[in-house]
């Protein structure tokens, strides 16, 4: 149990972060990569994911 309520701790505190931002989890479709924005989010740093989009 208190590891389920850890977990949930540590949820909502993402959450009231994006809130705070003005932010929300990017959707992206079932077995994709994941959003775009993940895409720039690793390239900004000069970075590439490994493998084919």
């Amino acid at each position: 149990k208190d590891e389920i309520e850890h977990a949930w701790l540590w949820c909502d505190r993402l959450i009231a972060g994006w809130r705070l931002q003005g932010e929300a989890p990017k959707p992206y479709a079932a077995g994709s990569w994941g959003p775009l924005a993940s895409i720039a989010l690793i390239t900004r740093d000069g970075k590439s994911w490994y493998g084919d989009f």
